[in-house]
């Protein structure tokens, strides 16, 4: 073989097994195809519900499939949120979907602090809740949970009312407290405030995370759009005084460090 002829098939045989190299398999490029989350087999309808990831309660629409959630966008009709939703409301989904999700009523097995539970049925489960009610005298039954107010907390306090306890106690965050309790000094209120923020000219907020996650993130950025651009020729300004760079601070008109 002459020497022009072996450099000539050598090269050749090179290129062909880069090409081979770089075909690859097919599953690899079937993965990494961008998904068309439109796209779903099955029967899709729209479910509406109440989003349940903080105390504001925004109203969401669940897009499901075959029985599966799928989808979560914000209720337009709905008053606190009107159709925004928050990166929180999303995540819904991936709660649902953890795969360490108690799916089912656990009783605790062993002594307390071993970690070891068992798995019960509804049944067993709501039948050991009402003997334990039963065999308790009424003065020693507390019900004690996280905030609830609206229809589960009047549900909670009249099931508490039905068995004989005091009535259900409600743990709140220590600043929901406070506002509480001073809506009902100067209000005489006894619940949360409600600023209205999108009719107001000027708005000073004291350390108040106003765009951060107090009380309802969607429904005030909403509400401080409104007060910039929802009224012709009045355009409202919002002053933030805290000693950090919050959202609100990076957001407000003049930021009071």
């Amino acid at each position: 073989m002459r020497r022009r002829d072996f450099l000539r098939t050598s090269a050749l045989g090179a290129g062909v097994s880069m090409l081979e190299a770089c075909r690859g398999q097919d599953e690899q490029f079937i993965v990494q195809l961008p998904r068309r989350p439109g796209v779903l087999q099955g029967e899709s309808v729209w479910r509406p519900s109440v989003c349940r990831q903080c105390a504001a309660g925004c109203g969401i629409q669940v897009r499901v499939v075959d029985g599966n959630a799928k989808k979560i966008e914000g209720n337009p009709d709905h008053p606190v949120n009107r159709g925004g939703v928050c990166a929180l409301g999303h995540s819904v989904l991936q709660e649902l979907y953890n795969p360490d999700r108690i799916l089912e009523p656990q009783r605790r097995v062993g002594e307390r602090g071993d970690g070891r539970f068992e798995a019960l049925s509804w049944e067993d489960a709501l039948a050991q809740a009402v003997e334990a009610i039963a065999g308790t005298p009424a003065d020693r039954i507390a019900f004690v949970g996280a905030e609830r107010s609206g229809f589960t907390g009047a549900l909670l306090q009249r099931f508490a009312e039905a068995v004989g306890a005091p009535g259900a106690a409600f743990l709140e965050a220590p600043e929901f407290e406070v506002e509480r309790r001073a809506a009902q000094l100067a209000l005489g209120v006894d619940d949360a405030p409600y600023f209205d923020v999108a009719r107001s000219d000027y708005v000073v907020s004291i350390g108040a995370p106003l765009l951060d996650r107090w009380r309802s993130p969607v429904h005030y950025t909403r509400a401080v759009a409104d007060m910039r651009r929802g009224r012709l020729g009045r355009r409202g300004k919002l002053v933030q005084a805290e000693a950090r760079m919050s959202l609100t601070a990076a957001n407000a008109d003049e930021w009071l460090a």
